[in-house]
């Protein structure tokens, strides 16, 4: 039985994006916007009922500008507490909402676990990570990597954005897996709330590191789908392009656990949840 919480569905309108520009340097903030200019221009022409229009909610480009314009209201830098890896490319707080939960209900505002920031830092602001649609995304050092290109910047945005959505509230044994730092023993509707990662399987490059997903639609699902319409469905998108886009999406499928990732190629999956609690 799932939690009864006064938490409204909302499909958040869009918005711009805020960029943090007195903290992130200023090539960064002209290459995120060059990279979302250069999106908007792009020409994706999906098909009616694709895996594409049921995430995105459309079937060009201006779909996946009006998704991540609902998933992310601040683009700002890690939390000063914080020690980033120098490969991180951009990180959502959005999960610190499960924290939020625990805490709040649980534990009557008890000092939380280590974790991602109770707040976050922007500009001279500080923003409450109470709610999985915050949207506040940090960016990381290796988001101006040299071996990145837009494609490679977009599916990071896209796959943050989907850390932003949730569709129902785990149950309080999920909530302390999570706590705990075991998201393996997490159901798969509890991991959909801010679209956990899981341990990556014995024999993967990653093994052991919360890098892959073991439930529907999480955002290495949504990436994928995302590079796809690039790869396959772009009109005016270069031979670059396409190639990084394919690249990607081999990467995005090993990143699926195999049963998921079987279901995924036999279009076997249900429909996405695409609102979020609020």
């Amino acid at each position: 039985m799932w939690i009864a919480l006064a938490l409204i569905w909302t499909s958040a309108p869009a918005h711009a994006f805020e960029i943090d520009r007195a903290r992130l340097p200023a090539p960064l903030v002209q290459t995120i916007e060059g990279d979302l200019a250069d999106l908007r221009r792009f020409q994706i022409r999906e098909a009616k009922g694709s895996w594409f229009e049921k995430l995105f909610g459309g079937t060009d480009q201006h779909a996946v500008i009006r998704f991540l314009e609902e998933r992310i209201r601040y683009l700002g830098v890690p939390d000063a507490s914080e020690e980033v890896e120098g490969n991180i490319m951009a990180q959502n707080y959005g999960p610190s909402f499960l924290d939020w939960i625990f805490r709040t209900r649980y534990q009557g505002k008890r000092k939380r676990r280590h974790a991602l920031p109770e707040y976050a830092t922007f500009g001279e602001d500080r923003i409450e990570l109470s709610s999985p649609r915050t949207g506040f995304v940090a960016v990381g050092p290796a988001y101006l990597g040299t071996e990145t290109g837009r494609i490679g910047r977009l599916d990071t945005l896209v796959h943050e954005a989907r850390h932003s959505d949730c569709a129902r509230v785990p149950q309080l044994r999920d909530l302390k897996a999570y706590e705990q730092d075991h998201s393996e023993q997490m159901s798969p509707q509890a991991l959909a709330c801010t679209h956990i990662h899981v341990p990556c399987p014995e024999g993967h490059a990653l093994a052991g590191d919360l890098a892959c997903d073991g439930h529907f639609w999480g955002a290495y699902s949504v990436g994928l789908i995302f590079d796809q319409a690039i790869a396959r469905a772009c009109d005016n998108c270069t031979a670059a392009d396409r190639a990084e886009a394919e690249s990607l999406i081999a990467d995005n499928e090993t990143r699926l656990l195999p049963d998921l990732r079987f279901k995924l190629r036999k279009g076997k999956l249900p429909p996405p949840e695409m609102g979020s609690v609020e």
